[in-house]
């Protein structure tokens, strides 16, 4: 019996691909191409708070509007900032927001090679500005509540989200957060987590410090609901493998001058998934003891 031509090419190329060891057999996704065009001074006042006055803003061919990191931490403070802070910066927040995916809404982050927008407005402007990559984030205030993929639960799934990454600074008045009303429900959709910890060893472990007050408060206002809390906990613990968070991280692509160390960013966020129960429950107790302190002496602790 005589086959095609080209199943039997495909038929070689399949056992020729499964001859190669494990690792030569990773074939990378191109990425995907996207158009993008700035928004006018006008537009973008249109829809930004005041302190984002000096952000460039820029929308895909979809309409989603992103920020871009233009050199340094900040959106919109670009001239006082080592330009190495940059690589560390993108690729913290390109790191949470793929952790996010099966977990927690955060806002959508791309980096962006020069390579993937020669002869576009946005590649001639990286020229000008001598970037050879940029991050970029999604414009929380652009999100509607159908774009999210977590309709439910929100904020608890936040909770566990920056706990597990100490991500501390987020909480009340939508501090790093943004807040969507949909009928009746809110929903939460987080960005900007530069803050996360990617050492092994960290100060505060039991989130007595200062830095932690605001997701306490949080906690105590909103009072989250303490069984999704532990059944997301676990979650995490039999979803995120070891294996899954070293191909997150592999696939990242942690640059020498990134400062970030790939394999102690791996411990890291393996010894607090493991830990992650224990951490939930120890916030918890922190702001539910602050509020029983609070109604029997009036003072707030």
């Amino acid at each position: 019996m005589k086959y095609p031509k080209k199943i039997v090419l495909l038929i070689i190329g399949t056992i020729l691909l499964l001859s190669l060891p494990s690792e030569a057999r990773k074939i990378k996704t191109p990425l995907q191409q996207h158009n993008y065009k700035f928004l006018t001074e006008q537009e973008a006042r249109n829809i930004s708070p005041p302190e984002l006055s000096r952000a460039t803003f820029i929308q895909d061919e979809t309409g989603k509007v992103f920020i871009v990191y233009e050199d340094g931490m900040s959106f919109f403070t670009t001239k006082n900032l080592s330009p190495k802070s940059m690589p560390q910066t993108i690729r913290k927040e390109y790191l949470a927001y793929l952790l996010s995916k099966d977990l927690s809404n955060a806002a959508e982050v791309r980096i962006i090679g020069e390579s993937e927008v020669t002869n576009t407005p946005l590649g001639e402007w990286m020229q000008e500005q001598c970037l050879t990559e940029i991050g970029i984030t999604r414009f929380s205030q652009d999100y509607q509540p159908e774009d999210l993929p977590y309709q439910e639960h929100t904020l608890e799934r936040m909770i566990v989200f920056w706990v597990w990454l100490r991500d501390y600074d987020h909480g009340l008045l939508d501090w790093n957060m943004f807040t969507l009303n949909q009928d009746t429900e809110q929903l939460h959709v987080s960005y900007d987590h530069d803050t996360m910890i990617t050492t092994e060893t960290v100060d505060d472990e039991d989130f007595s410090g200062i830095v932690w007050l605001d997701i306490v408060d949080l906690i105590k206002i909103h009072t989250p609901n303490p069984d999704v809390l532990t059944d997301l906990t676990y979650y995490v613990q039999s979803h995120y493998s070891n294996e899954k968070l070293r191909e997150i991280i592999e696939e990242i692509e942690f640059k020498e001058e990134s400062q970030i160390d790939p394999n102690i960013l791996l411990n890291s966020l393996i010894s607090r998934r493991n830990t992650l129960v224990s951490d939930i429950e120890a916030i918890m107790e922190k702001a539910y003891r602050n509020v029983e302190q609070t109604s029997t002496t009036g003072v707030l602790n």
